[in-house]
């Protein structure tokens, strides 16, 4: 297990082990409905919030440890049928390079060293957007259709796909949208936080 300071595990609001957040009121304010279950480590409030800014702004790579490792936790704990395909949510392969790497990647990575599941690497993200952290509501909606396409077939598997943060959930919808297109049956989010974007 990653070391996780007292402070910090004080401070850290969890949410319920084994909460799937499309069986909650929060779903009434996200537009991914097409997703077969949610889960995160909490919402998006110190140190949890500290953790993530510091992955995707500061280069700040360790922090994924801690992220997959807590992600591992709250998937192990769904009542979720078994997953048979993972994925991470891809970047755009310019936003990659001026990043230099993808957070949900390194997520991943760390989650995948506490559960072992075979890794989907067909889902790509083919339309440069905005970035979605620097659009409002109304814009992340419509920025993101038809973004990601899915370039291998995924027939009858049940993906569980991983990201940083859940905000509207626009990014989920259509990466899932695209994941069913290709065949899945049905899509689990792991999201490192929730932050609601109202």
């Amino acid at each position: 297990m990653p070391t996780l300071c007292r402070v910090c595990f004080n401070d850290l609001r969890f949410l319920p082990n084994g909460l799937d957040l499309t069986q909650t009121e929060i779903m009434a304010q996200l537009v991914c409905d097409n997703v077969d279950g949610i889960a995160t480590i909490g919402d998006y409030s110190w140190p949890l919030s500290m953790w993530l800014s510091q992955l995707k702004f500061s280069q700040e790579l360790q922090a994924s440890r801690l992220i997959g490792y807590l992600l591992a936790r709250q998937v192990e704990q769904q009542n979720w049928p078994e997953i048979d395909l993972v994925c991470a949510l891809p970047l755009h392969p310019l936003r990659w390079v001026s990043r230099g790497y993808n957070q949900s990647v390194l997520i991943m990575s760390a989650f995948l060293k506490e559960i072992e599941i075979p890794v989907y690497t067909g889902l790509v993200r083919h339309k440069y957007t905005r970035a979605q952290s620097a659009s409002n509501r109304e814009k992340r909606l419509t920025n993101i259709a038809n973004a990601f396409i899915a370039i291998e077939p995924i027939l009858d598997k049940k993906v569980l796909l991983i990201d940083d943060v859940l905000t509207t959930g626009a990014s989920i919808k259509a990466a899932t949208l695209a994941l069913k297109n290709a065949g899945a049956t049905d899509v689990y989010i792991a999201c490192g936080a929730t932050r609601l974007f109202i």
